[in-house]
């Protein structure tokens, strides 16, 4: 209902951190943004205010102008169907979407000191594009969990899952092919999280403070990192930290065939991809490899911490094994 105050809601995707700023209800969107900026009002009220009316303007029953009209067409409502939304989309959407992330990258720069990482001689960053959300993602009304996978054995699944309409004429041995770039990037987005596309691939940003966003994510908002190796562990983490969740139900449920196909040279590219000689390679010459080799040895020390930190709290009940 979005209309409503409360969202209890569990949703299973591949979305990318920060997508439940498309389906939060306006209301918890609402008191969720009271929550970080009020504190900020007195120094950004002009801010603080356009932002309100836009998350108010969410509200399909709110009688009020999307956008005003300019020179690309009239003024406009907001949009109800998915016909309507795209019609609108660069008149209304794309001129907003940059309005609000100016407008709270202002607020929230004075509001959340760790908004801006740190540089080299201890000072923070002040320019917008280095801004990192991680904060903000942490802070949503939502809890996250996650489970991640050792790099270059998924980097070689992926390969083989998509390689067919994608990377034709390729080969996995070769440490120069560009594939690996392009789906390391990809996995990074997702932990780094919406905002990442367009700061990447509009903005044309470093991916190094890409992957700076994502190291934060992991650390700071997820209730609960798995490993999919350890998939037992993370049903246990995910029942003791989550009240309302039981991973023991329905364990006889099965869904259709979602593993990549193993025929060919795909056992021959696994021990490729598991050489240490090799790997160095292609870290060497693909930087977005080597950052998500490192995020994931964060992903590990997150989920040791969170386990240990389960044991201690659930001790004298169901425990984490």
């Amino acid at each position: 209902d979005v209309g409503s105050d409360s969202c209890h809601q569990v949703y299973v995707g591949h979305n990318a951190v920060g997508s439940e700023f498309h389906w939060l209800p306006p209301k918890v969107l609402r008191r969720f943004w009271d929550g970080i900026s009020m504190p900020g009002t007195k120094r950004h009220p002009d801010d603080v205010a356009y932002i309100d009316r836009a998350i108010h303007s969410l509200d399909p029953a709110t009688k009020q102008i999307w956008c005003r009209s300019s020179h690309r067409g009239p003024a406009a409502w907001r949009p109800h169907t998915a016909e309507e939304y795209t019609s609108l989309y660069n008149q209304c959407s794309k001129a907003l979407a940059f309005s609000v992330d100016e407008k709270a990258t202002e607020v929230l720069g004075k509001r959340l000191p760790q908004f801006y990482p740190l540089t080299t001689t201890g000072t923070r960053s002040r320019v917008h594009s280095t801004a990192s959300w991680a904060p903000v993602y942490a802070s949503l009304p939502v809890l996250r969990t996650t489970v991640v996978r050792e790099p270059f054995s998924w980097l070689v699944s992926k390969y083989f899952w998509h390689y067919r309409r994608m990377f034709q004429g390729t080969k996995c041995s070769d440490p120069d092919t560009r594939w690996t770039e392009v789906f390391a990037t990809e996995y990074i987005m997702k932990l780094c999280g919406e905002d990442c596309y367009t700061r990447l691939e509009v903005m044309e940003e470093d991916i190094e403070s890409l992957a700076f966003q994502a190291e934060g994510n992991l650390r700071y908002s997820f209730a609960v990192v798995g490993l999919v190796n350890e998939t037992d562990t993370f049903y246990d983490m995910t029942s003791a930290r989550v009240s309302y969740v039981n991973m023991s139900r329905n364990l006889d449920v099965s869904g259709q065939m979602h593993s990549t196909s193993k025929k060919g040279d795909y056992d021959m590219c696994q021990d490729l991809f598991a050489s240490e000689e090799f790997q160095k390679q292609v870290m060497t010459k693909h930087r977005a490899v080597a950052l998500l080799v490192r995020l994931f040895r964060v992903a590990e020390e997150v989920n040791r911490f969170q386990i240990q930190e389960l044991r201690e709290c659930s001790s004298g009940s169901q425990g984490i094994v």
